[in-house]
C-alpha cells in the first residue's frame, strides 16, 4: 500500500469530523493576521486543537474513523472491512494502519 497524499489525508480527517477553524470565532474579528494564527484542527469530541493536520495512525483510525464507518455503512459492512484488514495482516507484510486507511477510503471516500 502507498502512503496517501497530504490532500487525501486531509479529506480523510475531514470525513472523520475534524474541521479547520478558529478556536473561538469571535476572537480577533478585525485582525486577519491574528485570525490566521488562531486557526487549528478541531473535532467535536476533542478539547484540543492541532495547528497541523492530526497524525493518522491506528489510534486515530480507531478513535475517529471506525465509529464514523459504522455510522455510515452499518455494522455488518464495517465489521467485514475490519475482518478483511485483520486477515491481510496475517497473510503478508502489511503497512498496518495504511492498509486500514485504504480499506475505509475505498468504502466511504472513493467518490469524493
Amino acid at each position: 500500500m502507498t502512503i496517501p497524499t497530504k490532500e487525501q489525508q486531509q479529506l480523510f480527517i475531514e470525513w472523520c469530523g475534524w474541521e479547520y477553524r478558529r478556536s473561538n470565532p469571535y476572537h480577533f474579528k478585525d485582525n486577519i493576521e491574528a485570525q490566521q494564527r488562531d486557526m487549528a484542527w478541531y473535532h467535536p469530541n476533542s478539547k484540543v486543537g492541532y495547528v497541523n493536520l492530526p497524525t493518522i495512525n491506528l489510534d486515530f483510525i480507531f478513535q475517529y474513523a471506525i465509529p464514523k464507518l459504522f455510522a455510515t455503512i452499518g455494522e455488518a459492512k464495517a465489521i467485514g472491512i475490519l475482518i478483511g484488514w485483520v486477515k491481510s495482516l496475517s497473510k503478508r507484510h502489511s503497512h498496518g494502519y495504511w492498509d486500514l486507511f485504504w480499506a475505509i477510503w475505498g468504502e466511504s471516500l472513493r467518490g469524493e
